[in-house]
């Protein structure tokens, strides 16, 4: 079963990552999306969709039998 959390905002010095903490059965990671300062404000936390599709590779590849190519 894959989990995906709540996303939220990391800012650094010169940039700002949309992260969210994905758990995949025993195994727990973190992905994110990193934008320059300029690009920031347009950063939303608290949604999962960008996530989603970030993972959905990793799903399907597993979990629906066959190479994700053979899905799209």
């Amino acid at each position: 079963m894959i989990k995906i959390g709540k996303s939220y905002i990391v800012n650094e010095k010169e940039s700002a990552r949309l992260c969210a903490d994905i758990s995949l059965d025993d195994y727990s990671f973190t992905i994110w999306f990193s934008v320059n300062n300029e690009q920031k404000e347009y950063l939303s936390g608290g949604i999962s969709d960008p996530f989603v599709m970030a993972v959905l590779p990793l799903v399907l590849g597993e979990e629906g039998g066959g190479k994700t190519e053979d899905f799209l």
